[in-house]
């Protein structure tokens, strides 16, 4: 950081700064000290953070199943529940998803898992660098497209091809020399996990969830199978919809049924069947 600042921030040359991520909550502490403003005069900065012009309150809806088990790739009983959960989102929106893993080889256990069950809608699997697949899943209208978490980044995937995105599991950073000398700076891991490693996620996550609704007509569903989103079990998080920025709609496992009702005022224009 103190890098950074030295060869591009110490300059006495206006710079503007602009992302739809770089915030936590409005709040740019995290980018400022990961990218090294913070080392810089608070004279020379000014800050400003809007909300995004889409109405994510009347076109969007969090779905968490509260009783999922803890995600654990060697736990077969995670897997199942896993794949019981996308075949009920997946049938509540007729296709239209997008399902983000950040294991590869989780996401090939579970494409070819439900491989019949889903056998209704074209499905997708995305392997490293297969970016063709983009297309075709397109072309396809009510496709599901199972993807890394790259495919989370950089892809536009805008109208009613994708109206489900659902995310298996947190975009935790993964480590990785940086992160270590990170984490030998601070003696308190609780607040390393507080000042690193979840806004990292968190940022990461926005970036997963601006696929869902990419125009201002858009409607999508937004679903978490990761149990730790629980308030229950990390109540300071702020994820994306626990601030009312959507409506939640939490259920046991094996409710996702619910996800379809944000889409019974459109269902007249028959988006979800290709």
């Amino acid at each position: 950081e103190q890098i950074l600042f030295r060869d591009i921030w110490s300059r006495p040359i206006p710079v503007i700064i602009t992302s739809g991520t770089m915030s936590v909550r409005g709040d740019f502490s995290h980018f400022k000290r990961m990218t090294g403003p913070s080392f810089a005069a608070l004279s020379r900065i000014m800050e400003t953070s809007k909300p995004s012009p889409f109405d994510f309150q009347s076109n969007g809806l969090l779905y968490i199943p509260e009783r999922m088990p803890f995600p654990n790739i060697r736990d077969d009983r995670y897997i199942q529940a896993i794949m019981e959960e996308i075949v009920q989102i997946v049938s509540a929106t007729h296709g239209h998803t997008l399902i983000l893993f950040t294991s590869y080889w989780l996401m090939e256990r579970v494409f070819y898992g439900l491989k019949e069950q889903l056998s209704d809608y074209p499905l997708f699997l995305m392997g490293r660098g297969r970016l063709d697949v983009i297309s075709s899943f397109r072309r396809s209208g009510n496709g599901v497209l199972f993807a890394s978490d790259s495919a989370g980044e950089g892809i536009d995937l805008a109208g009613d091809i994708l109206s489900s995105l659902i995310v298996v599991k947190l975009p935790f950073p993964v480590p990785d020399p940086v992160m270590e000398y990170q984490r030998n700076q601070y003696e308190d891991f609780d607040l390393y996990r507080r000042d690193i490693i979840i806004p990292e996620m968190l940022i990461k996550l926005r970036q997963w969830f601006g696929h869902g609704i990419r125009r201002e007509q858009d409607t999508a569903v937004f679903s978490i199978l990761d149990s730790r989103t629980s308030l229950q079990v990390f109540p300071a998080w702020q994820i994306p919809g626990r601030n009312s920025e959507y409506p939640a709609h939490h259920a046991g496992h094996g409710q996702a049924h619910g996800c379809g009702r944000l889409y019974h005022k459109e269902e007249s224009r028959q988006l979800f069947y290709g």
